[in-house]
């Protein structure tokens, strides 16, 4: 763990193959990241933050989760992070709790300062926004559990008559269970509309920059990917395509001529990437949307 921790704390934590990532399994962190802020959780990336490692074998990568420990979140807490839906736990608990035992670790915003993770991390909300988490989909969970749970709440309340009482650390108190049904409801489409609105992933314009020796384009695209060259392409030319966790793709170059090389991506999977063009001694890199 000291190397993983040093990773991060490191001048070259953004690097895609010598950073942060080589030790982390990205998708789990993204997907830890998107749970616990959807419930607005307080006790996220602190008190309730589990992680292991994998065995070598199966890739060797920290992978976070399993998450848990939610009685405090979809805006059930009248202290710090508060239960109004706006705010990220991630990079404000510190700010609103700063006499806490346990504040937030300085990796989680260390994550947040690499622009590829935290652009692949909208790009994941944005997907599961579209199948997942949809406002429909999530409406019917939470009708389904409720009808589930509706004659066990009575017991429930008969058994422990705190219905329409304040109890430690409550935002919001419901007369009646259908009240509270309502307020979470009302509560999760609030909060989607603010990491909506937080996570938004925006266009690049790569393709409209004129580089000087060469164009990079469409970006974003879902098929191929041209890099058009105004002179003759350079002998020693060589191109390296990353996700985020520092995976290299290639095979990659579907057409080629003198001046131009296409790159198609159909067969990728929907995220931010990197594309490293080496030539004449000189490195540069774009970050490539895969829609």
């Amino acid at each position: 763990m000291i190397k993983v921790e040093n990773s991060i704390a490191g001048e070259d934590f953004e690097d895609p193959v010598n950073g942060y990532r080589r030790y982390m399994d990205i998708q789990s962190l993204m997907d830890f990241i998107i749970i616990n802020e959807i419930s607005k959780n307080p006790d996220a990336y602190r008190l309730s933050t589990y992680f292991y490692k994998e065995r070598d074998s199966d890739g060797g990568k920290i992978k976070f989760g399993p998450v848990w420990d939610f009685n405090l979140g979809f805006g059930n807490v009248d202290y710090c992070t508060q239960g109004n839906p706006d705010g990220l736990v991630i990079n404000t608990f510190n700010d609103v709790c700063p006499g806490d035992n346990w504040v937030i670790h300085f990796w989680w915003n260390k994550f947040l300062q690499d622009e590829l993770f935290y652009n692949d991390l909208k790009q994941r909300w944005k997907t599961l926004r579209s199948n997942q988490l949809t406002d429909q989909r999530v409406n019917f969970v939470i009708d389904s559990v409720a009808t589930l749970l509706s004659q066990a709440q009575v017991r429930n309340f008969q058994q422990w008559p705190i219905l329409g009482q304040y109890v430690w650390p409550n935002y919001f108190v419901g007369t009646t269970y259908i009240e509270e049904v309502n307020y979470l409801k009302a509560w999760v489409k609030s909060r989607f509309k603010y990491l909506d609105k937080e996570w938004e992933v925006k266009n690049s314009n790569v393709s409209d920059i004129d580089l000087g020796l060469y164009s990079v384009g469409p970006n974003p695209t879902n098929s191929l990917l041209s890099l058009n060259f105004k002179e003759t392409i350079p002998s020693d030319l060589t191109i390296t395509l990353y996700d985020s966790r520092g995976v290299i793709f290639s095979n990659m170059i579907k057409t080629t001529n003198n001046k131009s090389i296409e790159l198609d991506i159909r067969g990728l999977p929907s995220g931010l990437f990197l594309i490293q063009i080496n030539m004449q001694g000189k490195i540069y890199t774009h970050k490539i949307i895969k829609q």
